[in-house]
């Protein structure tokens, strides 16, 4: 019964709610769509998106099974194939975070993108109020650069420096989000 449950809380935290948003493009967001193969594609992503069409068909295969997604675990951050629910999907992303009423793009990238820090950079800069719940404000006398690459695969909690603020990236060792423990928490209660 558990495993069923952490399942669901799973794909709750994953699943986006069918409705229409409001499109806010990250610092620079503009150039990396001037030449873009998928540009097409992209501009269907965005019309679904202000229509308040089904957009869960544009992310990942998996995103019905119980799989750890280390960006959307960590930060929050979703992607977006270029093209709906198909066996070979495209490599090309679009990297997004969302609120309530608002999706963000980041920015266009491909799945090693995951586990580079860039992306999580730029949607710092670019919306830093999607940061707060993670920002840190204890004293810290030595951060040192984790390694973030073994840290994200290790499904390890860590401070992170961020355009000079720092920030904690927090996980549980079953590489459950803290969001989706605490819902998680919330229905056995």
């Amino acid at each position: 019964m558990q495993e069923e449950l952490k399942l669901f809380v799973n794909l709750i935290h994953k699943i986006i709610p069918v409705k229409i948003y409001k499109i806010h493009k990250a610092i620079g967001f503009y150039n990396s769509i001037l030449n873009f193969k998928y540009k097409k594609q992209y501009c269907n992503i965005c019309r679904d998106i202000i229509s308040g069409n089904n957009l869960n068909d544009y992310l990942s295969i998996k995103s019905k099974k119980l799989y750890n997604d280390k960006l959307l675990n960590y930060f929050n951050i979703y992607h977006f194939h270029f093209d709906k629910r198909k066996k070979k999907r495209t490599n090309e992303l679009l990297f997004f975070m969302m609120d309530e009423d608002n999706i963000y793009f980041i920015g266009i990238g491909n799945h090693a993108h995951f586990y580079k820090k860039d992306i999580i950079e730029k949607a710092e800069l670019s919306f830093p109020h999607l940061f707060k719940n993670y920002l840190y404000d204890g004293e810290i006398t030595d951060i040192r650069e984790v390694d973030y690459l073994e840290s994200i695969k290790g499904n390890s909690t860590f401070f992170l420096k961020l355009n000079n603020k720092i920030y904690l990236a927090p996980i549980v060792s079953n590489g459950m989000s803290v969001d989706e423990v605490r819902l998680y928490d919330e229905i056995i209660k």
